[in-house]
């Protein structure tokens, strides 16, 4: 990553693999730099040092949990409203990688599993 930005690095990266990419997503941090894990796919990871967030960089590193954001139905509400007022205006784009009908829906999780897909499955009832 660091020749793709000329050894400056990226300011954030949005983490949501886990174990097996976690390393190499932190790597990629600029100074200072941000890193969100929410998700592991691949498994938790380990625990991170304190010393490893200081060491030459100023890094900063978060594991945001749903309920922290949406701890009552008004809020989960509104949240989920701003989302699809985003997408409606083109302002965040959702890339759909394929579409199941619900028949299908083993199918897509096996999709999903071999970790070949690059967006949202969706089934369509």
């Amino acid at each position: 990553m660091h020749e793709l930005t000329h050894g400056a690095g990226v300011r954030a990266v949005f983490e949501s693999v886990g174990e097996s990419t976690f390393n190499k997503s932190f790597q990629c941090l600029s100074k200072p730099g941000y890193m969100v894990l929410f998700g592991q796919a691949s498994g938790p990871v380990d625990p991170v040092g304190i010393r490893r967030l200081q060491r030459g960089r100023s890094l900063f590193l978060t594991r945001p949990g749903l309920v922290d954001y949406t701890s009552t139905r008004e809020e989960l509400l509104w949240r989920g409203q701003e989302i699809v007022n985003l997408v409606a205006s083109g302002d965040l784009e959702v890339n759909i990688h394929d579409r199941y009908p619900l028949t299908e829906a083993p199918a897509a999780h096996r999709a999903l599993q071999s970790r070949q897909t690059k967006g949202k499955l969706l089934l369509i009832p």
